[in-house]
């Protein structure tokens, strides 16, 4: 069977958060998860900018750091 589009859309992320959820819900689980989408980092056709390169990955960490300590 090939997965062209399920209950999380066409997308990967958005299908295995789904299905962890819905696994987490069945096991009467506690487990915290999670799930972020991340831009692109350069668009097509678009000059490389290191800055918001720089700006993605420092609130990528922070989101992440604020995810751990509220565990």
């Amino acid at each position: 069977m090939v997965l062209i589009e399920g209950s999380g859309s066409n997308y990967l992320s958005n299908e295995i958060f789904y299905r962890l959820s819905f696994l987490r819900e069945r096991l009467q689980s506690n487990v915290k998860t999670g799930h972020l989408h991340v831009p692109k980092i350069q668009l097509s056709g678009m000059p490389f900018d290191i800055t918001d390169t720089q700006n993605l990955v420092s609130n990528v960490t922070n989101i992440i750091k604020d995810a751990i300590t509220g565990i």
